[in-house]
């Protein structure tokens, strides 16, 4: 059996669902298709890039979906390089967006352009035969065109706020120490989305929830994210128990008892926060064994999905 691997950014994962459909109905059961962002492609438990690595070694054929997204994607540009030596540069194949272009040494792979029937019958027809099989052209070619137009997004136009929320919550991230910086965290879905914090160096020691802490002294700091290197938005991080625990800021709302004492004082998170996804993240390269979770437990903080009445 056939073993395709189709390398592509996760932010074009509704095309290659498609074309995973489309070369299905193609080549039949005699090939075995593994997209990353495909269901049940990274059975439950496992561990992503273990997965990964695995599938990449065994296929016979990578599909390479060349777009803006896939441009901006480290691990796409990994993907690739990997199975370039393995297969001394035989059994690739690229459907390339038209915004995007082959820089060598890939630029000697014959491309074909995803918005282009005439272009997408020769992909198919190359890649039947490398599989053995006869192209029967049972597939609307112009279907697929049309799926190109509809679910692949030009992120020129996508570096936003909004854009830097959803991939912290749908990306894959990945945690360097770069000169200059005490810890960067980056995208793997595109490398212009950064999240950096610098050396804390402002005691933050006034708030009761440290208290918990058999070593309640910490420091704040502000962890920026920013877009091609401009910071679109900063958050401001707490350090304590010796840079052991690495959290948001939480809010705090004080309930009074009467016009001057005191009865109670909250502290919260909001789960929708961008600070709190943003906490999250960290917290998943940040703790090792344990998580925010924990913490949570420790503190007493809460999270809430809207501040307290």
């Amino acid at each position: 059996m056939t073993k395709v691997f189709i390398s592509h950014s996760s932010q074009d994962k509704a095309y290659v669902a498609e074309l995973d459909k489309a070369i299905k109905i193609e080549l039949g059961n005699d090939i075995e298709i593994f997209a990353s962002s495909l269901p049940k492609a990274i059975p439950s438990g496992s561990a992503w890039f273990d997965e990964v690595m695995k599938h990449l070694e065994e296929a016979d054929i990578l599909i390479l979906i060349k777009t803006r997204n896939a441009e901006n994607s480290i691990w796409v540009g990994f993907e690739l390089g990997y199975f370039w030596k393995k297969k001394n540069k035989q059994n690739i194949f690229v459907l390339l967006h038209p915004k995007t272009r082959l820089l060598s040494p890939i630029d000697t792979l014959q491309a074909k352009s995803i918005f282009d029937e005439g272009q997408l019958v020769s992909f198919f027809e190359e890649l039947c035969k490398d599989c053995n099989k006869t192209y029967e052209k049972s597939f609307k070619l112009r279907e697929l065109v049309g799926y190109a137009n509809d679910y692949i997004i030009d992120p020129m136009a996508e570096r936003s706020l909004e854009r830097f929320e959803y991939l912290i919550e749908n990306a894959n991230w990945s945690s360097y120490n770069f000169e200059g910086f005490k810890q960067t965290w980056i995208c793997m879905e595109d490398m212009l989305f950064q999240i950096h914090y610098d050396d804390f160096e402002v005691d933050y020691n006034d708030e009761s929830w440290l208290n918990n802490f058999q070593n309640p002294k910490a420091k704040q700091g502000r962890v920026n994210l920013k877009i091609s290197g401009a910071t679109v938005y900063q958050i401001r991080f707490i350090s304590l128990s010796e840079g052991r625990y690495f959290v948001p800021e939480p809010k705090k709302e004080v309930v009074y008892r009467n016009e001057v004492e005191i009865e109670n004082e909250i502290y919260y998170w909001l789960s929708s926060s961008l600070s709190f996804k943003t906490g999250k993240l960290i917290s998943d390269y940040y703790y090792g064994t344990e998580t925010i979770d924990d913490f949570i437990r420790q503190t007493g903080i809460k999270i809430l999905d809207e501040p307290p009445a």
